[in-house]
Formats: structure tokens, sequence, C-alpha cells
């Protein structure tokens, strides 16, 4: 019932990562779904193929931070610190030292007699970076609405830098000529980067994927550091090919420490060494790092005052304008941008005509200088004057009219673009109905306001008999897709059942809880054990993903839903 509705895109904090939870996305009215950045191109394609015959889109990742847990399920910020990464305010906890404590459980779970392991590498939690350049030929064959670049509180030169190289590889794949460049794979690592990996979109193991030794910025390793002077130079045994120059960012890596410096001047060699001077203290064998190239910052910056030409010309333009004999003068016409949308717009101009002296404008003569709209996103292309004789406007009164069409056309595309105030006004309402939940889940549905039970979920058939003789009301044993097939399986199920044939009460004591994460391969071992599931007599399925209670329900009238956590209801 919105009037202006806007196009909705489903987060990638919505986790969804199957073909049934992108159709549930759909089914909600998004057009486009930002799929979560752990699925390989195979689901991926398999994804966008069905979204496309619904009429939606697919997004993908393809540079920046890589999250440890899946896209929007990890609690770790949120927990630790108050910070949810579910509202875009996650503090990072991923990217500090920890320790590796090994124990043993006491009779309740606990660690006990805990025990530091010494580890070379301390950020356990920490991934690199995520950058799909590399293989951005095969991604460009995938059925893709938009690649997605990382930039949340990043430089205006980072984002500059790797969407120019994002924007114009795209451009060489689509024209059949793109190779990529060991220029631009190291103007991205200077741009930033913690290590990059192509991810597991790529297939890349945990281990590739994982920059467990550094969790900030890496850049590229210079070389070691073999003989120090008083004056703060060091001599460095290179590691490539790369000489910093003045303005380069830089960083020396020490066991324990790691200091930043700004080049002064160019590095020089010395024989087979590189001499670099620092305004720091460096030791033997400390590793220097270039982070930052102060021409790519210069560069990036250049990019920002350069705009993107591809552009120009891109909203066409139908204008009337109608000069009135006492000079006034009134604008009316029609715009149409290139994504589609139309625009009537009509006004009349601060400016006017006076009448001539000696050399009275002619219709011509306003039609050029209005048509000079060469290097703004407009282009005219029908233009009708109607102008009496006798009136006269220098140049700059012309070019001045010229702007203020512009500037005018640009608002109302703007007003156009924009919800309106009713449309607001109805999504206010609806945020602060949605903040009650008790009155969003029993108003106009069928669940019935009930006392508070004690739910219990287990592992295995004798928690779940502990459970159920120490009256828990209800309790979800857990499935998993590996289970599917295995003996022991079949032998749990043979004793839900004979639980249930025995006591039919059991029916509503008993029920399934599905993981949070089901891939392709997961629902295809899940679809194989349904049957096996209901058949035990269990009605009572616990899922934590959208999509999947929709997609189970049509198995059987009888089975009833509860959602758990990963579902993420109220957005903490």
């Amino acid at each position: 019932d919105l009037k202006s509705a806007p196009a909705l895109h489903a987060s990638t904090q919505m986790a969804i990562h199957n073909r049934e939870g992108a159709v549930y996305a759909v089914n909600q009215g998004c057009i486009r779904v930002v799929l979560a950045r752990e699925l390989p191109i195979p689901e991926i394609r398999d994804i966008a193929e069905v979204l496309h015959d619904l009429g939606a889109e697919v997004e993908i990742f393809a540079h920046g931070a890589l999250c440890y847990a899946y896209s929007g399920q990890c609690l770790l910020s949120s927990v630790i610190g108050g910070r949810s990464g579910n509202r875009g305010m996650c503090a990072q906890p991923c990217r500090k030292p920890y320790d590796l404590i090994r124990g043993r459980p006491d009779n309740y779970g606990r660690l006990v007699e805990g025990k530091s392991i010494d580890l070379k590498d301390k950020y356990l939690l920490s991934t690199r970076d995520l950058s799909v350049y590399p293989v951005l030929k095969e991604i460009g064959g995938l059925p893709v609405a938009a690649l997605k670049i990382e930039g949340r509180m990043r430089s205006f030169s980072y984002v500059a830098t790797v969407t120019d190289i994002y924007r114009r590889a795209i451009d060489s794949i689509q024209a059949g000529f793109f190779s990529p460049t060991r220029q631009e794979e190291t103007d991205l690592i200077l741009a930033f980067s913690r290590g990059f990996t192509t991810g597991y979109l790529n297939n890349e193991e945990c281990h590739t994927v994982m920059g467990r030794d550094l969790s900030g910025r890496r850049g590229i390793l210079i070389g070691t550091v073999t003989d120090t002077n008083n004056m703060g130079g060091v001599l460095v045994q290179p590691a490539g090919d790369i000489i910093p120059e003045h303005g380069d960012g830089m960083v020396c890596i020490s066991r324990d420490d790691e200091q930043g410096f700004v080049l002064r001047r160019n590095a020089s060699m010395r024989g087979t060494e590189i001499e670099i001077e620092t305004n720091i203290w460096c030791n033997k064998g400390d590793q220097i790092y270039l982070t930052g190239r102060g021409r790519t910052t210069k560069a990036g910056d250049a990019l920002m005052q350069d705009p993107d030409r591809r552009y120009f010309g891109s909203i066409i333009l139908d204008l009337r304008i109608k000069i009135e004999s006492d000079g006034g003068i009134g604008v009316f016409g029609d715009a149409e941008t290139r994504m589609g949308i139309q625009t009537s717009f009509s006004f009349r101009s601060k400016e006017n005509l006076i009448p001539a002296r000696s050399r009275p404008l002619s219709i011509d003569q306003i039609a050029e200088s209005m048509r000079k709209t060469g290097g703004t996103l407009f282009s005219i292309r029908d233009l009708k004057i109607d102008c009496p004789d006798g009136l006269f406007a220098p140049i700059s009164v012309l070019n001045g009219i010229r702007r203020e069409i512009l500037d005018e056309i640009r608002t109302q595309i703007l007003k156009v673009s924009l919800p309106s105030s009713e449309d607001i006004s109805i999504v206010t309402k609806r945020a602060d109905m949605y903040q009650d939940f008790e009155k969003v889940l029993t108003e106009g549905s069928h669940l019935q306001e009930t006392e508070p039970g004690l739910i219990g979920i287990v592992s295995d058939t004798m928690s779940l008999q502990a459970s159920l003789e120490a009256k828990a009301d209800l309790v979800y044993i857990e499935w998993y897709p590996e289970y599917s097939g295995r003996e022991e399986t079949n032998i749990w199920f043979d004793t839900l059942k004979g639980w249930i044939q025995k006591n039919p009460d059991m029916r509503d004591r008993i029920g399934i809880k599905l993981p949070k994460i089901l891939r392709r391969k997961d629902i295809e071992a899940l679809n194989i054990s349904l049957p096996r599931i209901i058949s035990t007599g269990v009605r009572h399925i616990m899922v934590e993903g959208v999509g999947i209670a929709e997609s189970l329900a049509h198995l059987s009238s009888d089975l009833l839903f509860a959602g758990y956590a990963g579902l993420n209801i109220s957005n903490h």
C-alpha cells in the first residue's frame, strides 16, 4: 500500500545461503538478494538461475573484509561489548589476539585444568580480505547483477582505487580481453589488505582464508633488515623488486612490535640491498613492509576529482522555453534517466531578457547556449523556443539560465526518487508497531498466548530422555546432514518412534532441530531423511534459516515449526 515503495534488497545479514532462503526473500518483496559470502560459484549460479526465473537478481561480495562467522550470524561483538554486527556496529573482536586453552570438561561440561597452548600465531579468529580480482573472468560468467565492494569506514582513496580497478576489469571482460595485471593486484594490496584470498567463493580451504599471524594492514614485504645506523637508516635484503618512494607508507615489524613511518625521500640501492631512511628504530631481522604508495593515494584523489564520463549525457531532456514580451522566461519539459525514471517539470526563471538596443538575440543564439550541456549528465533531445523579437541578454545571463534549468531538473529527479511524506509516515508507524513483538505475534495470528514453558535442545537420545524425565515441556534433538543414512541415526529414529507409539502425548514433547546453515548438499540429505523423521511421529521442527519452514511445510500439514536465534528476528 505504499505509493512510492522503494526497491527492497535482502541484506547479507539475512545469511541467505540456499534457494529456499532466496525464494523466501523474493516472496517478501525483495527484488535483489545479497548472498552470504561463504558460497562457492556453483551454488551462487544455482540460486541466481532460480531467482532469474522469478524476476529477481543476485548480488555477491567481491572485495573487502570477511567475517569469521557466517554472514549475519556472529554475536561476538554484541556479547562482548554490546555493539551488534547486525546493526552495522561490529567492534571487530575477531581482529584481537586470543589464547587457545586446552583442558578437560568437568561433570557439567565446564573447562577445568585449562592451560594455554603456545602458538606461533595469535590472531586466531582473523580472516584475510576477500579479492576476487584474480578470478574475475570466472565471476563474470555468473548470472549476477552486481559485485559488492566493502567500503564502510574506508578512505576516499581506497574506494576510488578499488572501484576503478574493478570497473575497468568488468568492462574488459565484457569486451572479451581481460587479463589480471600485476600492477593492478599491487594497487589493490596497497589500497588496503590483510592479505588476500579468493575465499570460499573460489573453493579455498579454511587455512588459506584465515590470516592468523597478523590482523592489521599487511601491504607488500619489501625485505628483511640486515644492518642499521644511528641516524635511523636501515639496509634491507629485498624480497622482491619494489623500491619504496618518497611519500610511501611503511611499517617495520619485529617479533613483538610494529612501527609505521612515511618515507621522506626515495629509497636507493646499495649493491644488492635497499637503503631506507626512517625516523624510527629498527633491529636486524625486522621485516619492512610497504603499506601504501604515495602516488597511488594521489591517483585515488585524482579519480575523485575526475567524474565518470561514461554517464555524461545519460539524462535525456525535451525542453520548451517560452519567453514573454516583457522578457520573463518560462521553462517546461520532460526528463528521463538511464534507469527509466521519468518526470515533468515547469518553472519560471529568475532571469529576464531586456529590450535590445542594437543587436537582439536570435532563437538560434539562445538554442546554441542552451545546448551546451557537455560535461554534465544531461543531453537535450528536443528543444523548442518561443521568443518575440527585440529582446537581448548577454552570454553570461544565457549561461546562467541554462545552469538554472539543469539545477531545477536535477532537483525534480531527486524528488521523484525519494519516498513521499505519506509513505514515510506509513513506514514509521510500521517500525513503531514492530517494536512490540508480543502484539505482532498475537494480533491477526493463529498463535495463542500461553504460559512460559521449559524447552530443551539436546544432541542425543540419552540427554533427550533425561530432559523429558526432568519435566521439560518440549525437547528438540539436533539433526545434522552428516547423520543421514548412518546406522546410529536409524537407531535413534527407531527409539523416537517407539517412545511416541508407546505414549502418543510424546508427539508434543519431542521435536527435531535443524542446523543453522543448510547448504545445497545438506538440504538434499535432509530431503532424504525427512520422510523417516515424519514416520517416527515427530511433528515439531525447529529452524534457524529463512525459507526452510515454508519449503518443508508441504510434506505434512501436521508439522509445527518453531524459529530459533539464527533467524535474527529482533535484529540484535
